[in-house]
């Protein structure tokens, strides 16, 4: 299988999200603060993330994080 990568676009700051070819999935940041990144792996169906990063604490990669973590 194939590892999916998708950059999520949150405008200013970062969010990706990784499904590896065993299921395991990962996000690393989340953009500005929001639910975009929540409602994007809710229409994709993702309702468990193994991994969760934040590379660094400001709002727009860390933002985002808070409701999906929630």
């Amino acid at each position: 299988g194939l590892t999916e990568v998708v950059m999520l676009d949150v405008g200013q700051g970062d969010a990706t999200w990784v499904r590896e070819p065993s299921g395991r999935t990962v996000l690393v940041d989340g953009g500005r603060p929001s639910e975009q990144v929540l409602q994007y792996l809710r229409r994709h169906g993702v309702r468990h993330l193994d991994v969760v990063v934040a590379t660094h604490a400001d709002l727009d990669h860390a933002g985002g994080l808070l409701p999906v973590l929630e």
